[in-house]
């Protein structure tokens, strides 16, 4: 058993490696085989959460579907939900895919988790402030409100 979760912790830093040297493809496989490598075991599931955290990432970089990432990304922090780092990746990829509301939720949970925690600070300035809605008297999710906003941010931007 020790030896199950050693080879997948193994493959997972390789991943770790790869990624930080920029080579998502590479990293991606080594995910994956952490992945295949610690479902043989059902015990350890903070392993395997991370690893479907980091394999959500490189599935994004590699330019997988939108849809798959942000459904690995969820299953990570469904199986731990008690790690900032695995919000912090699932508002990354939701940020990616257009998502800021989702982003900030779960880099919202992140802060709760671990307030000091300087990646999740930092995700969360870079993120900003959201302005107030266009038609304050209308909720921010109102189809109204969103494409005011939208133009708002468009006419800001163009300046």
């Amino acid at each position: 058993m020790n030896a199950i979760i050693r080879s997948a912790e193994e493959s997972f830093q390789n991943g770790m490696l790869e990624l930080r040297y920029g080579r998502p493809t590479r990293a991606l496989q080594q995910f994956r085989a952490a992945i295949s490598v610690a479902s043989e075991t059902t015990s350890h599931a903070k392993h395997r959460a991370k690893y479907f955290s980091y394999y959500g990432i490189c599935l994004h970089r590699t330019g997988g579907s939108i849809r798959e990432v942000l459904r690995v990304c969820r299953k990570a922090v469904t199986i731990d939900p008690n790690q900032p780092v695995l919000w912090r990746n699932l508002a990354y990829v939701a940020n990616a895919a257009g998502c800021p509301g989702q982003a900030y939720t779960a880099l919202s949970r992140a802060h709760s988790l671990n307030p000091g925690h300087q990646g999740v600070l930092g995700e969360l300035l870079d993120l900003g402030v959201r302005r107030r809605p266009v038609l304050f008297f209308l909720s921010r999710t109102n189809p109204i409100n969103a494409r005011l906003g939208k133009i708002r941010a468009w006419m800001t931007r163009s300046k």
